[in-house]
């Protein structure tokens, strides 16, 4: 099967993959800058942008080179390709919030992709080895791939989220291909044939499904972001809609349901349960006296001394103006009025 699918590849004209991939990457390209202009994003989301800008330029000047590409375009082919995965990183970097004390950590990235370039304008002007400049490139882009796919790993952000784990698996993927080629050692015979070999096209539709899968997958962690915002704006809102604004305390709202749901559970396993309401007397004078900011910092304190004084499976909050209520589960009358006293 193996055997017959490389038969496929090879039967393939290279440079309809070449048009095929290109717009595949100029869509994808544009999807993401269409998102990050009209939607919200969070930080990270521009590098990967510039991530699938620097793909997609070095994509075309790599399909744009002749049978002999200038020098300039080999350098800044190998640099646009490069530096892609290191801006991946960098926004993973960003998006999970890893390595935020730590930057130079972040910036490796460029320095490794940076040197590999290096190295092959060494192999392309001092000394010419188009098999070293193949290898250097794979490699370099290999351990830059493996890098995005494993290290974020380490922090719980990324290994929490099953997206995250997705692109790590097409990164893995990705690097492994691009030291297949390294370990094979890139059998090209010359810059004229480069378009005839069946790496450069199994390179190629390697890069058009892990670019599709890779750039769905990136949108998928921002949409996974920002259902993790709703929710928890949702709990937000929710615990608002049942909390005292001063006091920090429950309110009437949560009591109605709360006792609704302690009675029935009562009843049902023949426990006991007491709720005790009490006001703050001469609360009146105080206002009248000293004002309402007077009035408020006693509601805050008597709040805060019924929370010190109620066990953790007691219900304590303010019914409103100066009265406060306390619902205590699994406790007698008897048991409830010496809480009472304690509190008075």
């Amino acid at each position: 099967m193996l055997q017959h699918l490389a038969t496929v590849i090879d039967g393939l004209d290279t440079r309809t993959i070449a048009l095929v991939t290109s717009t595949v990457f100029f869509a994808v390209t544009s999807l993401l800058l269409f998102v990050y202009f009209t939607r919200k994003t969070h930080s990270g989301f521009g590098y990967w942008v510039v991530w699938q800008l620097c793909a997609m330029i070095g994509l075309m000047l790599f399909f744009g080179r002749g049978p002999q590409p200038a020098a300039v375009t080999v350098i800044l082919n190998n640099l646009f390709a490069l530096t892609a995965p290191a801006f991946l990183f960098h926004g993973f970097a960003r998006f999970f919030g890893f390595y935020e004390k730590n930057r130079i950590l972040i910036w490796t990235g460029y320095l490794i992709a940076f040197a590999a370039v290096a190295a092959q304008s060494w192999f392309l002007l001092a000394h010419p080895d188009q098999q070293a400049r193949a290898a250097v490139f794979f490699a370099t882009r290999a351990i830059l791939l493996l890098r995005c796919a494993l290290e974020p790993l380490q922090h719980a952000a990324a290994r929490n989220s099953s997206v995250f784990r997705i692109v790590a698996c097409i990164g893995v993927v990705l690097a492994g291909n691009d030291l297949r080629q390294v370990w094979q050692g890139n059998d090209l015979r010359g810059e004229a044939d480069i378009f005839a070999s069946a790496d450069i096209k199994i390179a190629m539709l390697a890069a058009v499904v892990g670019d599709v899968v890779a750039a769905y997958c990136l949108l998928l962690l921002r949409s996974e972001r920002l259902e993790a915002e709703l929710r928890d704006a949702r709990q937000d809102i929710e615990k608002l809609a049942r909390t005292d604004a001063l006091t920090g305390l429950w309110n009437r709202r949560h009591l109605e349901d709360i006792v609704r749901h302690e009675v029935e559970r009562a009843r049902r396993y023949h426990q006991p349960v007491s709720l005790m309401l009490f006001d703050i007397d001469h609360f009146k004078s105080v206002n009248d006296r000293f004002g309402h900011g007077a009035g408020d910092e006693v509601l805050r304190r008597i709040g805060a001394l019924g929370q010190r004084s109620i066990r953790a499976s007691d219900i304590f909050g303010r019914w409103g103006g100066e009265e406060f209520f306390i619902l205590v589960p699994s406790t007698v009358l008897e048991d409830a009025r010496q809480l009472a006293e304690k509190l008075k």
